[in-house]
Parts: structure tokens; sequence; C-alpha cells
């Protein structure tokens, strides 16, 4: 190392490190191999003299290498960019007492001088546990409440540590040192207790430190040392703050004890220790959860057998009514279920949103829970805000098991929710097959509509659940049944898009049914085409569905294509087609002026074809010069009088009475409304 041309034929830093090199592991290596050997020789102190001298050949460089590799930063220290530390902080790094005791007598490098990470030597000697390297400093002055830009003291740093004998010297040096804190406001006390250093915590106590300081972190915890250590699991360290009678009770910002915190991270022992310090177990932090609640949901058994025992109330409920056996229910904890119901709890209690213990766990999937439950008699008919009775939450979710196992104790599953849905509706629409199987099999009617019209069948073919609905028609579903919109299964699935679901309502359909009309006057091929699925359009149109019926709106399907974009629909249709000047809708707007807003260069070229050989005048109106595109978009709404998109997050208009009727801001500019024109429209703003 002392060697100049070893360090000029050798790449100082690659990637802020050396790599693969003898001089690498030389430079890394050389203080434990001195130490090792016989750090007194004359030697030895000679060479290592030799390096620390600031005017050497080799000091510079090994400086940067150490700074680059130096892994042992501690997070938290800010850097002081452009201030050089002196020897003294880089003898002290390595625990080179001797070479420090050498730079401060016979060099008289500055003792105090702070470095690029803010530290000096004190701090980084206290930092690594260096009592030796410690003592020298402070024998020659080092100023023991020196402070990094961050607040760090060397008590502090000594005490993060864990270095008790570092801790036990600063003390006799400055006992006022203790109730220095850092800039977030944490104490030696706090530190120490965070990482569980209960022989620092027992000096620190003894020194006359505050065991109930907090710290002012940024997110507004304020944690005193007993929720630190109730937090990480130091036992030793809560008993000697509980001895020192530190506040058992004190909560953070959030309200959380430790009590809680114990609570969360499933530390039974220290749990223990606080209540027989007469912690209060049923309070609750600013979310209303106590230690008994927290200990539910995690499902720590042992931990709610305590708290019961030291009669944590088995009923009381938090800020949302959830009680601990809903709580147990909805996170399957089946042994604290059983626990529960034995010390008394109310199996039916609801929560603000309705929900009974039997009806969280029916919706989670837990069957173990809810064999706990129905055993014990729980009420399978109290439905949740919503209308879910048990039976249609685990329909819902597709939960087989628990459904049968709740139709064999007596459900009835053709409860209906507040929108009208029973078990089957639902679990068509969410294409759960097993389920819907076990439900007709149990006697559910699929013939029940919901508010809005629809019943199974309808709501499986607009989800385009193929088996679920082949399992419906095979029961004798009525594939005519029609929505208060005058949706068939068939309009429906065509405006989805799925072909297969479309083939199988076609041959069950009759031929009137092929070109049945929506309350607007909407054909399934006028869906079809206004979405753009053209393999669903072909289909139709085999079956000799008409492509020339128009709407209320008379718009015809051709048109609700071109509007839209689609250009293999718009070659689908348009050979179907005849195109004269006076095709229109009520907006005034023709075929050909539509091709041009669609912005569609290959369905302009489509429709100028076809107009010269209709003889129909082809050219684009000054109207339109300017017009703002909207490109289609399958997952947004629409609007129901020119079909065109509605962009997520726009401006437009939904009607007050009628099943979801919106229309866009240029129709409503237009007067376009729906087929009632005494209704009222709500103005839907939109996000800026």
């Amino acid at each position: 190392m002392n060697f100049p041309m070893s360090w000029a034929e050798c790449s100082l830093i690659e990637d802020d490190k050396v790599f693969g090199t003898f001089l690498n592991y030389a430079a890394s290596s050389w203080q434990r191999h001195s130490k090792i050997s016989d750090p007194k020789s004359p030697e030895v102190v000679e060479l290592m003299n030799r390096l620390f001298d600031t005017n050497g050949p080799i000091w510079a460089r090994w400086k940067i290498w150490l700074d680059a590799n130096d892994n042992s930063r501690k997070a938290g220290h800010s850097e002081i960019i452009g201030v050089s530390a002196s020897p003294v902080y880089y003898a002290a790094l390595l625990g080179l007492n001797d070479t420090v005791k050498f730079l401060i007598q016979n060099r008289k490098h500055p003792i105090d001088q702070i470095g690029d990470r803010g530290q000096t030597g004190l701090l980084v000697a206290c930092e690594k546990g260096y009592l030796d390297v410690v003592k020298t400093l402070i024998k020659y002055g080092a100023n023991v409440t020196t402070e990094t830009i961050d607040g760090w003291t060397p008590i502090n740093i000594a005490s993060q540590s864990g270095h008790s004998e570092v801790v036990k010297l600063l003390l006799r040096e400055n006992v006022t040192g203790v109730i220095i804190p850092n800039r977030a406001g944490w104490m030696p006390i706090t530190f120490a207790s965070q990482m569980g250093h209960s022989e620092v915590v027992r000096l620190l106590i003894a020194t006359g430190a505050d065991i109930n300081t907090t710290n002012n972190l940024e997110n507004g915890h304020r944690l005193s040392p007993l929720n630190l250590a109730s937090t990480y699991g130091h036992t030793e360290v809560v008993k000697l703050l509980l001895d020192s009678d530190a506040d058992v009770n004190m909560p953070d910002e959030f309200g959380w004890t430790p009590a809680n915190s114990a609570s969360l991270n499933g530390h039974a022992d220290i749990m223990k220790l606080l209540i027989a310090a007469e912690a209060d177990i049923n309070t609750t932090n600013k979310d209303g959860w106590s230690p008994r609640s927290i200990a539910l949901v995690n499902g720590q058994l042992e931990q709610v057998r305590l708290l019961l025992e030291n009669n944590a109330d088995v009923n009381t409920s938090d800020d949302h009514r959830w009680t601990p056996v809903n709580v147990a229910s909805y996170s399957g904890h089946a042994e604290i279920v059983k626990l529960l119901i034995a010390r008394g709890a109310d199996i039916n209690a609801s929560n603000d949103a309705g929900w009974t213990p039997i009806n969280t766990a029916s919706h989670m999937g837990h069957i173990e829970v809810i064999e706990l439950l129905t055993m014990a008699g729980a009420d399978i008919t109290i439905p949740n805000r919503g209308g879910w009775t048990p039976v249609s939450s685990a329909s819902a979710m597709g939960h087989d098991k628990i459904v049968r196992l709740l139709i064999d104790v007596g459900a009835d599953v053709n409860v209906p929710d507040i929108k009208g849905w029973s078990a089957v509706h639902v679990a068509s629409a969410r294409n759960h097959l097993e389920v819907v199987k076990l439900l007709l099999k149990h006697n559910a009617d699929i013939s029940i509509p919901d508010k809005n019209g629809q019943s199974p069948v309808t709501s499986a073919s607009a989800n385009g659940h193929l088996e679920v609905l082949k399992l419906l028609l095979e029961r004798k579903a009525d594939i005519n049944s029609k929505d208060h919109r005058g949706s068939t299964p068939l309009h429906l699935a065509s405006e989805g898009g799925s072909v297969d679901v479309v083939k199988l309502l076609l041959q069950y359909s009759e031929r009137n049914g092929v070109d049945v009309q929506d309350v607007i006057g909407r054909t399934p091929v006028f869906l079809a085409a206004a979405r753009g699925h053209e393999k669903v359009l072909r289909l139709l149109l085999q079956s000799n569905a008409s492509p020339h019926i128009h709407d209320h709106y008379h718009m015809t399907p051709l048109c609700t294509a071109i509007r839209n974009g689609h250009e293999e629909a718009v070659r689908v249709l348009l050979p179907l087609t005849k195109i004269t000047n006076d095709s229109e809708d009520d907006l005034g707007s023709k075929v050909v002026r539509w091709a041009f807003k669609s912005g569609n260069n290959a369905i302009i070229d489509l429709v100028r074809q076809w107009a010269q050989e209709m003889d129909i005048g082809f050219c684009q109106s000054t109207l339109d010069v300017g017009w703002i595109r909207i490109r289609f978009d399958l997952s947004s709404r629409w609007c129901d009088v020119c079909t065109g998109t509605i962009p997520t997050g726009s401006s437009h208009y939904s009607c007050k009475t009628c099943f979801d009727f919106d229309i866009c801001a240029k129709c409503d500019l237009s007067g376009a409304k729906c087929l009632n024109s005494s209704h009222e429209w709500e103005h839907m703003p939109g996000r800026s």
C-alpha cells in the first residue's frame, strides 16, 4: 500500500469500488492484520504513521478509496459536501487508538473537525464502540456534546448502537447529554429502547433520563420509549421501563398505546407485563382499534385468550360497530371464533353496514367459521344494508361449498337484495357455474327480474357467460325477457360482443327475435355495429337480421358504425345499405359528413367510393372543419342518442328517470333527449 506505483497502476474507483485486486484487499484489511500481529511494533507503527501523513504520496488516494468503500455510514446522517475530515477521524473510524494519539500529539491535527459525513472522530468512535479511542479523544479535549447537522450527539449514537461502556463513560463526562435530542426529538433512551439495548436503558434511567419522553417524527407518531420497546418486542427493556413507572397508557399521535403496539406485533409476553402494570386493554386508537381487535384481526389466539381472561369486553365494538366475533369471522380465525362463542359473544351482532359474523364469513369463504356459527344458532336470514343474506354473499363470491352448507340449514335461495337480485342472479352475473347448478337444484327462481327488469338469463348474456347461459336455457329461461330498456338477452350479448353467446341465443331465437327492437328502436344488429363487434354482426346478418332498421333518432347500423370509426363493421354494412343524400338522423348529420367526422381515412375512402357509385355528392362541409374527433373507447360510457363515446371524466347529462340513459354535451346542446321530454336531467360535470 505504501508504494505509490501500486496506486498509479490501479484504477482507484470503478462504480465507487475497486474490484478484484490485491491492492483492494490490502487497502481494506491492513488495519485488521496490524491488530492481529503486534500493533506496538515500531515497524508497524512507522508504516501506519506514514500512511496518515497528509503530505505523503499515499494519503489522498487511500482516503478517496476509503470514502468510496466505507459502507458503515449511518442512515439519517446528512452529508456536508466539500468538507474533508482530518486524519483523526479516519484513525478513529478504524479504531486505531495509538494512531489517534500520534496524530493529536505529534501532527497536531484538529480533534473536533467535522468531515463530509457530519461526524467528528469522537462521534464515529462512539458509533463503532471503540472505548479506548473514545477515552483518548475525551482525554485530549474532544467535545462530548458535539452534534452532526441532524443533531446526533455522541451519547445518541452510542445508545442506538448499544455500546453500554461508551455510554457509561459519556455519562460520567457530561450527565446533561442525556437530555439532548436529535432533530427528530429522539433521546438516547428512545434509541436504546427501540433497539432493545437493556443495559444502556438501565444506565440512562439511573442517570435520570425522562422515561416518558416522545419523539417528534415528521409523521407525528410521538412514540415513547415504552411504546417503542413494546412495538419491537424488547421484553427486558419493557420490564425496566415499567419498574421505573413509565406511563403504561401513554398513546402516540394516532392513539396507539404500548398495549396496542404489543398486540399488533404479537408480543404476548410483553402484553402480560403491560396488563400486570394495569394497562387499559379496552382503549382504542383514533381508528377505533383496541388491543383486542388488533389481536383478533391478526389471529393471535393466545393474546385474545389473555385479554379475555383480563376482562376485555367480548361484545364491545369499534367505531364502525365491528365486534370481536365479527372481526374474527371476517378474518377466518376459527379457533378465536370458538373461544368468543364460549365466552358469550353475540353471534348476530351487525356492523354499520349490516354485516353479521356469518354473513362476513360467507362472503370471505371461511367454511369452518360458518360451521361453528350455525352450530351456535346464528341467524342466516339477516341481510346486510344491501339486502344480501349469507347465501347471497356466498353465491356472489362463488363459494359453492358454503352455499350448500347454508341451504342444508334452511337458507332461502330466492330472497332478493335491495336491487332485486337473488342468489342465482348474482351467481349468473359473476359466472359461478357450480353455484348456479346448486341453486337451480334447490329451486332457485330464474324468472324473477330485478328492479331494472333484468333476470339471470339477461345478466349471463350481457357478461358473456356461455356455460351459465346454457344451464339457464336448459331450465327454460325466457329468452325473450326484456329489461326496462326493452333489451333482450340477444341485445345484451350483441352489445357485449360474445360470439359464442350470440350463436347460442340464435339457436333458441325465433325469426322475429333477431330483429326485435328495444325502447329506443335499436336491434341487436344496431348494437353490434355501434360497438364494433364485426364477427357478431356477420353472425346476425347470416341469421337474416335486417341491417336497415333505424332507431328512434333515425340512425341506422351503418351510421353508428361510421360515427364510432368501426372500419370492419362499415365494410360489412356498406354494401347492404342504399345511401342517398337524404340519409340523415335527427341531428342533421348525413352519412358522408359523419365519415369525415370519424377521422378514419379508411372509412372516408370506403364511403367516397360507394358514394361515387351511388352518384352521391361527396365533399366535406365547412361545418365539419375543426371538428373535435373523440376516439372510440369500449370501456367508457356512450351517448344514448348519437352512440358516440363519452370520455371518462368528461361532462355529460344523465336522465333521472330512465334506466342508465346518458347523453353527451353536444347532443344536449342540439336539444336531443330521451323518449320522454318531461324527464329531468342531471348534469354530470367533467373532471378538470
